[in-house]
């Protein structure tokens, strides 16, 4: 089976939670200092810079989640595939059952 889509989903997870813990505890805000370098500061004061940086560690958290899901999502679907390839049929062959709503069964 070919694990690979799933191992770069879970890789691309890592750096994500890599990045979105940098822009939480990396900040340094040195004024207009030219000799000093600023790191995750964007504006001139530091809440606004922390708000900021709260908002993008959020969003690499959130990716890093969908990540995990697409990861795990690749892994169900490959061992789907594997057992449907093992009994002769494809996965898309699996019947279906209907349940029809629109008849009343209560008196």
């Amino acid at each position: 089976m070919n694990k690979i889509p799933s191992l770069l989903c879970y890789v691309g997870s890592l750096i994500s939670i890599f990045f979105g813990f940098y822009k939480l505890f990396v900040y340094e805000n040195n004024g207009n200092s030219p000799f000093l370098e600023n790191k995750n500061a964007y504006v001139g004061g530091d809440a606004y810079n922390l708000i900021i940086n709260a908002g993008q560690a959020t969003a690499y958290f959130t990716l890093s989640g969908v990540l995990i899901l697409a990861g795990t999502s690749f892994l169900l679907w490959q061992y789907i595939a594997h057992k449907a390839s093992k009994n002769n049929m494809k996965p898309s062959s699996a019947k279906l059952i209907a349940v029809d709503s629109t008849t009343n069964t209560s008196t």
